[in-house]
């Protein structure tokens, strides 16, 4: 629903297979020098996997955390990273 309809992707890192795993991958549609951001349950580990995508980035920002709300009611946490400039290695974006 955004603007220009950016392209959005499942990375399924450490994950079941599924249907996502059947669509395109950011490696194989992005170029060197794109961005990502990257959005993961809160506590579930998302900072090791946050470390390896880094990797694969010239910068990184941990853009904090974030509440889903329902009414007053918290209904999940999340937090954001968002990665600059892809220098193309696809490596820490597609091992599980």
């Amino acid at each position: 629903h955004l603007p220009g309809q950016p392209i959005v992707f499942s990375l399924n890192l450490r994950s079941r297979t599924n249907q996502y795993d059947l669509w395109p991958t950011f490696s194989e549609v992005a170029a060197p020098g794109d961005c990502l951001l990257f959005v993961a349950p809160d506590g579930g580990g998302e900072k090791i996997v946050a470390e390896g995508l880094a990797a694969a980035f010239d910068g990184a920002e941990d853009l904090g955390p974030i509440e889903r709300r329902r009414g007053d009611d918290v209904a999940g946490r999340l937090r954001a990273w968002a990665f600059q400039s892809w220098s193309g290695d696809s490596a820490p974006l597609d091992s599980p």
